[in-house]
This record gives C-alpha cells, structure tokens and sequence, in this order.
C-alpha cells in the first residue's frame, strides 16, 4: 500500500468534519475526546479516547465531537488490483498496542520525503492489517464470550436448585472460574452470584403464585 500524508487536528465540540469521502483508505485515531461519526448509509459509529475508525476508500462519512479532542489522521492509496482491504468501516475501540500507536504518531507527522518513502509505506501497511488483525480477534472473543455466557445461563436455569458452588457451572463449560465471571459481567452487567440470585427467586414467587 501506499503512505500519502499524515496530519494532526485539534478539535472542538460540534460539527468538526462535515459528509465527505477519499479515494484512499483513512486511519483515525483519537487519542482523546469522544464522539461520533455517521456514514451515508445511517450507520452510526461511535468513538471515545484512544479509539480507531478505519473509512474505506470512498466511503461517506462525517464526524461530530461531543467533547473536544485530538485527531491523526493518515491516508493509505491502494494500488489497482487490489482486493484485500476495508470494504466498509470498522472502528477498535481502545486501542493500548504501543507498536500501533506508536507507527500512527509516526506517520501522522505529515508528508514524507522521497528517501522515506519506502518505509512509510510498509509502516501504513503494517498499521492497517495490524487494526484488521486485531478488530478480527476482538470479534472472535466477543463470539466466545456469548457463547459462554449462554451456556452458563442454561445450565444455572437447569442446576439452580442444587448447585453448591459457582464453580461447578465453570467447570461444565470448560473454562475458569474467574474467566466466566469476567465475560459474564462484561455482557450481562451483573455478578453471575446476582444471576444465580435471581432465577432462584424467580422460581420462588412462581412457587409462591402457583403451588402450595
């Protein structure tokens, strides 16, 4: 691919960017502020500090700042032929890899002169299919995780009346203790003790109303 220019924006609150597109794909990292970015299509993507939104090349979209920040931009052309890019956005959200971050600031400098060229060039590649790798990953995970919490559900609504301990339902999944009661709260937004809690007081008002 090919590295065409870096630049940095200060931003202010409000409309910083109206709808636009580029030929070129663009990497935007915004290592503060928060806000979002509407394409043509009313997708709606939002973003907060340390986050990075890809565009594909031609893609509409603009950009609304809810509280001020800071954005680097770069603009990577695409050679004809090629296939394997974005097709549409994808954002990743806090973004911690010092690698990415660091090529970003790089480039992000602004234009590059001939002799540097080159290597600009295969630090944009890099950085891309590193956010494409890591975007891919995250989505595994996030795959996972509900997986896991399904299966925990099931077998607490199946189990609740004799399970002696938590650990138990870690153990029928195949997972560890502590691993399922991080993924379970990151998705469900309550303990698993809470869950466990509430399907069995569930099951006492249906005793209550229904039974003797």
């Amino acid at each position: 691919l090919i590295f065409l220019s870096g630049v940095r924006h200060q931003l202010k609150r409000g409309v910083c960017c109206p709808m636009h597109s580029h030929r070129a794909i663009e990497i935007v990292y915004h290592p503060v502020g928060r806000g979002v970015t509407r394409l043509k299509n009313d997708r709606v993507v939002g973003f907060a500090e340390r986050d990075i939104v890809v565009y594909a090349p031609h893609e509409m979209h603009d950009q609304v700042m809810e509280i001020e920040g800071e954005d680097l931009c770069l603009r990577i052309g695409v050679p004809s032929g090629r296939r394997d890019i974005p097709r549409k956005c994808f954002s990743v959200p806090g973004v911690q890899d010092v690698s990415i971050l660091e090529d970003i600031r790089t480039l992000s400098r602004g234009q590059v002169n001939p002799a540097e060229q080159t290597i600009f060039n295969l630090r944009a590649t890099s950085t891309l299919y590193a956010l494409i790798h890591l975007a891919c990953t995250r989505s595994h995970e996030k795959d996972g995780a509900k997986r896991y919490v399904l299966k925990a559900e099931r077998y607490i609504g199946d189990h609740f009346s004799s399970l002696k301990t938590l650990r138990e339902v870690a153990e029928h999944i195949g997972i560890s203790y502590d691993h399922l009661r991080h993924v379970f709260k990151e998705q469900r937004g309550r303990s698993l003790i809470r869950y466990l809690n509430e399907v069995r007081v569930g099951r006492a008002k249906t005793l209550l109303v229904h039974s003797r």
